[in-house]
């Protein structure tokens, strides 16, 4: 065995030095790939990096290729507080609302550009060492929204926010994992 584990050191110091040896050779110029001067998407485009250019699929007559058409349709279908206005909703609500395996993320994202206004209970208070401070709201059984403040929770400090208040706080929405949301930007009501 120790003659195997010397046999080992020995190829590695070997192959070591040899690796790791600074060539006297400088290093060999490659000649960058010029872009063909046809349009993308046109057959046979060549890109900067001398991949050719995928040409668009062919659009059917009366489709938008934009797709426009289709996000404006979406949009309009979900429902959204007035416009540029955030979404008003309990943190329940709000956090079902994100963890649908089915939900469609983007129109999430659309539905709630402007933020949200969510009341809740507070389930506990969090102060770090900077003096931040940020809030935990129940957001049904066993579920938390946490909220981060714009003032880093100024506000919350001031009005005496402990477990068992009810608070009302509008926040661009972090997401939703497992039992845990993150609300961000908060500023209380």
């Amino acid at each position: 065995m120790l003659k195997n584990l010397a046999i080992a050191v020995a190829l590695v110091s070997a192959f070591g030095t040899t690796a790791c040896k600074k060539s006297d050779k400088p290093a060999a110029k490659t000649e960058e790939p010029k872009p063909s001067g046809l349009a993308p998407g046109a057959p046979g485009a060549v890109g900067s990096a001398g991949a050719p250019v995928p040409s668009a699929p062919p659009v059917a007559p009366g489709v938008d290729p934009t797709g426009a058409a289709a996000a404006g349709s979406a949009a309009a279908a979900a429902p959204t507080g007035a416009e540029g206005a955030p979404v008003v909703i309990s943190a329940d609500k709000l956090f079902t609302e994100f963890a649908d395996p089915k939900a469609d993320g983007m129109a999430l994202l659309d539905k709630y550009k402007a933020g949200a206004t969510v009341d809740g209970t507070v389930t506990t208070t969090a102060t770090e060492e900077s003096g931040t401070m940020s809030v935990f709201i129940a957001a049904g059984e066993g579920k938390q929204l946490s909220l981060g403040f714009v003032d880093n929770g100024a506000a919350a400090k001031a009005k005496g926010i402990k477990k068992g208040d009810k608070v009302t706080a509008t926040c661009k929405v972090g997401g939703v994992m497992d039992n845990m949301g993150q609300l961000i930007e908060c500023s209380l009501k």
